[in-house]
């Protein structure tokens, strides 16, 4: 069966150190760059947040995000997500998620 594997992650050295290292051992996917709601609603001109907070003020909102999307066999998930906890040292020092979602149908040459 396959998986949809979905990563968010910061997007810095150790998240492209990780594409590198997918990309190394035949794996492809689709990244995208995303921004977390609260970074969106800052850039917007016509938004005014009632509470802010010192990063804010000091790096003029929230950093930017990277989003993964990869089509797995079951059989090989483990191993992928195993690697995305080792770059990114269980989520300590790259910040982010990932979750799986079990694709009832797939067509394609993934």
């Amino acid at each position: 069966m396959k998986q949809l594997l979905f990563v968010i992650l910061e997007n810095n050295d150790q998240a492209h150190s990780l594409f590198k290292e997918l990309h190394a051992r035949g794996y492809n996917g689709t990244t995208a760059s995303t921004s977390s709601i609260s970074r969106t609603l800052l850039e917007d001109p016509n938004f005014e947040p009632i509470i802010g907070n010192l990063r804010q003020v000091v790096n003029s909102g929230f950093e930017s995000n990277i989003s993964l999307y990869i089509i797995l066999d079951e059989s090989r998930l483990e191993e992928v997500k195993n690697l995305i906890r080792k770059y990114t040292d269980h989520f300590q020092n790259t910040h982010g998620g990932m979750a799986v979602i079990p694709l009832a149908s797939f067509e394609g040459s993934f």
